[in-house]
C-alpha cells in the first residue's frame, strides 16, 4: 500500500519501485493476511528528492588589475561524481581583456596572462604548439583550434579566430580537461600593466 492505498498488481512479499519521481515519494506499507486476519507492517517513508548535482553552467568575474594589485585568482573544484559516472571534466577558461574594448569598457587589460594550478600547487596550464601548416581551405591548425574553442563556447560573448592576416589571439580562451580536485586559475597582466579583464569558467561538452 501506498499512502493508504492499495497499490494495483502488488501482491507479492516484495516491492520492486522503477522510474523514480517526485511523485514516488510517500509512506508505504505491507498488509499480511492468514487465518482470516489481517496485519500491518512497521510504516515506511520514502522521499525522492531532486538531484542536486547539477552541472556548472558559467562562473564569470570581472577584475581591474595594475601593478598595486596585479592579478585576481580564481578556485573552482571538479566534483568526484558527475551526473552518475567518474569523469574528467571538460572546462573552457578564459580571460578576456583586448576583446572588452568594443563593449564599453574604458581600460581593457591588453596582454592578459593565464596560470592553472592544482591543489598541491603545481603548474598544469597547457601550453600548446601549433604547427607551422596551411590547409587547402586557407586555415591553420592554431586557427581550426580555435573554431573549435568557438563551438564550445556554450553561450559565452564570441571569441576571435586568428587567421593568416591577424595570427595572434591576446585574448586567453583554452580547453582543458580535468579530473576531480582542487584547482586555480590565476589571471594577471604578461607586462604588468593596468586594466579590467573578464575570467570565465565554462563547462562545456566534448
Amino acid at each position: 500500500m501506498k499512502d493508504n492505498k492499495t497499490i494495483a498488481g502488488e501482491t507479492g512479499t516484495s516491492l520492486s519501485l522503477s522510474s523514480i519521481t517526485g511523485n514516488t515519494t510517500g509512506t508505504y506499507q505491507a498488509q499480511l493476511i492468514g487465518d482470516g486476519e489481517a496485519a500491518n507492517t512497521v510504516l515506511a517513508h520514502l522521499i525522492v528528492r531532486p538531484a542536486t548535482n547539477h552541472p556548472l553552467v558559467n562562473l564569470s568575474t570581472r577584475a581591474s588589475l595594475s601593478p598595486a594589485s596585479p592579478e585576481v585568482t580564481i578556485g573552482f573544484v571538479v566534483p568526484e561524481r558527475i551526473n552518475s559516472d567518474y569523469l574528467p571534466k571538460a572546462l573552457l577558461l578564459r580571460a578576456v581583456g583586448p576583446g572588452l574594448a568594443g563593449m564599453d569598457v574604458p581600460q581593457p587589460l591588453p596582454d592578459p596572462r593565464v596560470r592553472i594550478y592544482d591543489s598541491e600547487g603545481v603548474d598544469i596550464t597547457p601550453i600548446y604548439a601549433f604547427a607551422e601548416l596551411i590547409y587547402n581551405d586557407g586555415s591553420t591548425p592554431r586557427s581550426r583550434y580555435y573554431q573549435r574553442v568557438v563551438a564550445a563556447s556554450v553561450g559565452a560573448f564570441s571569441v576571435p579566430v586568428p587567421t593568416l592576416e591577424t595570427p595572434v589571439v591576446l585574448d586567453y580562451a583554452e580547453i582543458i580537461t580535468l579530473p576531480s580536485g582542487v584547482y586555480t586559475m590565476v589571471v594577471d597582466s604578461l607586462q604588468n600593466l593596468s586594466g579590467e579583464v573578464v575570467v570565465a569558467i565554462h563547462e562545456i561538452g566534448l
